[in-house]
């Protein structure tokens, strides 16, 4: 292996047929492809989507396939994918619908190099540029990119904290005149690289299911310490369009077999984000010690404990707008170890929170008790359903336009 920083690629899949263009496509555009280990969560049948066989570079994968009757959800499985993680330098997650920039590598890994000069803990996290397909060829797709830098918001929305309505939907908007990087406080699943201490710290949340999943990783992020921040070179495409694709909750042919429904499971979840944001411990899952959530609502103007929403949120003013090698948060919570000083050089990284559960580490995962994988079993009755229906009642795709 290089000696060059490696990046762990964390890749949690449903049924997707472009899951191996997405590792594809990554190992051949990458500028050192040597460094590039990918750990591969496959909810799938029996080669319906993936072929490990056929790559020549599957030595680099760590791979893990079972039934998708057992899934469990996005964040159950991206735990799992990244339980994979061993010694890798940097943590990259997109989802298996994804295609890249050449040399991707080199542009992640400078970026958070620059901003690990001013942050301790940097992550990098934006909703990527998008790509179609051609729906006449197979294997071809269009790309396109926008403008500026691409910055998450929260949407204007009265709904906000009304009845069941306790999540935050974010938006992303692309501004010409905002610095790349810039600071944030919101985060895209579909696009998240950072140090492996990320993963350390903030182990994934299996018992999260669609749904606020983006938000709570986020408040649990910067209550750890860690700085979002937003940038205009992702290298990184979406597919978005994907209404005719199959999804674990439209997937209603497997839906019926399953041991518990969607809808249980999202019911267990929208608990589980009110407990957080009510600061309810919940371990390693729980949020962390070096801010609070007063903290986060002075910072971002989402304030989970009075269920408000300030201007910050929707605008992004004076985080967005202040330059990278700053510190933007509230200055009584500037603490020595958090922000940069005027030369440029980071202060004492904070060490892993005392009491923390010795499990926790990415080398042994901690997949949560009520959380075990079925053994695999034979279901020649319950294969694949060629037709995938939708309903109008299921989790809503997140809005980047």
């Amino acid at each position: 292996m290089s000696s060059l920083p490696t990046i762990f690629v964390s890749l949690a899949a449903y049924r997707d047929a472009l899951l191996s263009t997405t590792v594809i496509n990554a190992q051949q555009r990458a500028k050192h492809p040597e460094r590039i280990v990918f750990g591969i969560f496959d909810q799938s049948f029996h080669k319906e989507t993936f072929y490990l066989e056929d790559m020549f570079f599957k030595e680099q994968i760590r791979y893990i396939r079972i039934d998708p009757e057992y899934s469990r959800g996005a964040c159950w499985a991206r735990s799992i994918a990244q339980s994979l993680m061993q010694d890798e330098d940097y943590f990259l997650q997109v989802d298996s619908h994804s295609l890249f920039d050449q040399d991707w590598d080199e542009t992640l890994v400078s970026t958070i190099t620059e901003l690990e000069q001013y942050h301790p803990k940097p992550v990098i996290s934006v909703y990527p540029h998008s790509f179609t397909e051609d729906k006449e060829q197979d294997n071809k797709f269009y790309k396109g990119r926008n403008e500026g830098t691409c910055v998450s918001l929260v949407n204007a929305d009265e709904t906000y904290f009304k009845d069941d309505h306790q999540y935050i939907l974010a938006r992303a908007v692309h501004r010409n005149e905002i610095p790349s990087p810039c600071h944030g406080f919101l985060i895209s699943a579909g696009f998240l690289f950072g140090p492996r201490t990320m993963v350390q710290d903030v182990p994934y949340d299996p018992h999260m299911y669609f749904q606020g999943e983006e938000p709570s990783l986020a408040l649990r992020l910067f209550t750890h310490g860690y700085n979002i921040f937003y940038v205009n070179n992702c290298p990184i495409y979406h597919l978005y369009d994907r209404k005719d694709k199959v999804r674990i909750w439209d997937d209603r042919f497997l839906e019926k077999h399953r041991p518990i429904k969607w809808h249980q499971l999202d019911k267990r979840a929208r608990e589980r984000f009110f407990k957080l944001t009510n600061n309810t411990p919940l371990g390693c899952y729980g949020l962390g010690t070096t801010r609070s959530l007063q903290d986060y609502s002075d910072f971002c103007h989402i304030d989970y404990t009075n269920k408000k929403l300030g201007p910050r949120a929707t605008t992004g003013d004076n985080i967005i707008d202040i330059p990278y090698t700053a510190c933007p948060l509230p200055e009584r919570i500037q603490h020595e170890t958090l922000c940069p000083n005027t030369t440029g050089n980071i202060r004492e990284t904070l060490q892993p929170d005392e009491g923390r559960p010795p499990n926790t580490h990415a080398g042994n995962h901690p997949l949560g008790e009520h959380l075990p994988i079925p053994s695999p079993q034979t279901r020649s009755s319950r294969r694949r359903n060629p037709t995938p229906t939708h309903t109008t009642s299921q989790p809503t795709e997140r809005n980047t336009t």
